[in-house]
């Protein structure tokens, strides 16, 4: 089967397409446009109702383009929706976060049923910082790296900690892994990215600049960017 990724929103979005296309590939599909597609997956943002808007406009676009493919949302959208099937009435399959790492078996379930999955798990206090299978195709020298998801911070305007759950950080072992494994594909330029960046590390017992520090002595990698920081949040250190 073919499939195409459309990703709206944020650096962090795009790094989550990433790994949902490297488990799509790895399962057997292949890349395709999405007007060809037989799986077409819209990665969606939910920050701002202007967010949700154009989530709901690129599922009509897509679903006008290639009407008969398997349309799937998931992303922040999906995850915060009250009730999916009435706002996203054009898609096929809705994931959570957390249900999209199954992204394969669910398009398996709908083939086999061909009924619409909504499949949205909330976030909890504990949960792991998923690690995502990457796969890097480019002809460029900057790849970003997401090392942080979810904040704690509960702002009473910002829908972000019900969308993506409390700070997680990537184990630094594995931050490492990451970058010299990018480096070895001919990267030189890595952004590291998360939802909170700032945040980075308090959950697991270091910070942001032992990130840093990592990237420093990975050969091959010749400039480290950050995503947005709060600037609240840094300290001397930082």
């Amino acid at each position: 089967m073919t499939v195409a990724t459309v990703t709206l929103g944020c650096k962090v979005n795009q790094v989550d397409s990433e790994a949902l296309r490297a488990r799509l590939l790895g399962a057997g599909f292949v890349d395709a446009a999405p007007e060809k597609a037989d799986v077409v997956v819209v990665n969606s943002c939910a920050v701002t109702a202007e967010s949700e808007r154009k989530t709901r406009q690129k599922l009509r676009q897509c679903r006008a383009l290639n009407p008969d493919c398997i349309l799937v949302l998931t992303g922040c959208a999906a995850q915060v929706s009250a009730n999916a099937a009435e706002e996203y009435p054009e898609a096929d399959i809705v994931l959570g976060h957390i249900d999209s790492g199954d992204l394969a078996r669910y398009i398996d379930k709908f083939m086999s049923s061909q009924g619409k999955s909504i499949n949205v798990s909330a976030h909890y206090i504990g949960e792991p910082f998923a690690e995502s299978a990457f796969f890097r195709e480019s002809a460029r020298t900057r790849a970003s790296i997401k090392i942080e998801d979810g904040c704690d911070r509960f702002c009473s305007y910002c829908i972000i900690p019900r969308a993506r759950g409390h700070v997680r950080s990537k184990p630094l072992a594995a931050v490492r892994q990451e970058a010299e494994t990018l480096a070895q594909q001919g990267f030189r330029e890595v952004v590291l990215v998360g939802i909170n960046l700032a945040a980075y590390g308090t959950d697991i017992g270091c910070d942001l600049a032992d990130a840093v520090a990592l990237m420093d002595e990975c050969s091959g990698i010749q400039r480290v960017r950050l995503g947005s920081l709060e600037p609240d949040l840094l300290t001397d250190k930082l």
